[in-house]
């Protein structure tokens, strides 16, 4: 009767049991009663004591110290606001002999501009990774645990070539080690020596590294949205980037210099 009565809107036989059920047992409310949550089988203060004893631990690792579910912490966690994140990474500790002398070799740098400047003698260099299609990067409020990716490997898979800026001025040289590459120590002893400079591991810092400091961003910022389809006009483009900062050079810091080393 219901069937022909409402058509596909009519109730199941089921719900029209159970509805009856209830009528028989004087229960008239229609209004759906509220279900509570199941009852939490530990409280937030013991995950958190355990994460401040070692914040490592993996979820199965929690799950057995508490006897529960990895399921149930997971949902804990998400809970309290915990996320995952990796540790800064360190390509080496350093030993005490090695420590004493990085500390030395500043300290000889900073002697050597205390009694006659050597910024204007300085050699360094770095390289950069420039593309022929470079879109504007734009920063977006996201949900945490959202990562834009599309923008990234866009740039990473694109055509691109690597400019090398080399600082520097022809007299009186002071060597330093390029920073972030790997350099064979032979060859380089050999241009050194032939160069008659001197050779110390570089602080990094923007006075002795100004290529990332003064000059790789505002390069990204001038070649945004900009697109080459040939090697001529992708050499033009950085030319431009690199106009915008002419004035750029190591001498200008000597003032950040000498104050920086006194925190060696």
């Amino acid at each position: 009767m219901l069937v022909e009565a409402y058509g596909d809107h009519a109730l199941s036989e089921a719900t029209c049991k159970r509805w009856f059920q209830r009528f028989k047992c004087n229960d008239f409310d229609v209004r759906n009663k509220e279900r509570g949550r199941p009852p939490k089988k530990f409280e937030d203060v013991k995950l958190q004591a355990i994460l401040d004893e070692d914040d490592t631990l993996s979820q199965k690792q929690m799950a057995d110290m508490l006897n529960v579910a990895q399921q149930t912490i997971s949902d804990r966690l998400k809970a309290m606001g915990k996320i995952q994140k990796c540790g800064k990474w360190v390509p080496h500790e350093l030993n005490e002999r090695q420590m004493e002398n990085r500390k030395n070799t500043c300290e000889i740098l900073l002697q050597r501009h205390e009694r006659k400047s050597v910024l204007h003698r300085i050699v360094t260099g770095d390289e950069k990774w420039i593309y022929f299609k470079n879109p504007k990067r734009r920063k977006s409020w996201l949900i945490r645990d959202n990562h834009q990716h599309r923008l990234r490997n866009q740039i990473v898979s694109g055509r691109r070539q690597c400019s090398v800026f080399e600082w520097a001025r022809r007299h009186g040289k002071v060597i330093l080690l390029r920073q972030c590459t790997c350099t064979q120590s032979k060859r380089f002893r050999i241009q050194s020596k032939y160069l008659a400079g001197s050779c110390y591991p570089p602080p990094y810092s923007p006075d002795l590294a100004p290529s990332d400091y003064h000059l790789f961003s505002s390069m990204g910022h001038a070649l945004a949205e900009q697109r080459f389809d040939s090697s001529r006009k992708w050499k033009i483009g950085c030319l431009i980037g690199l106009l915008q900062k002419k004035n750029i050079s190591i001498g200008m810091v000597s003032t950040n210099y000498q104050k920086g080393g006194q925190n060696v």
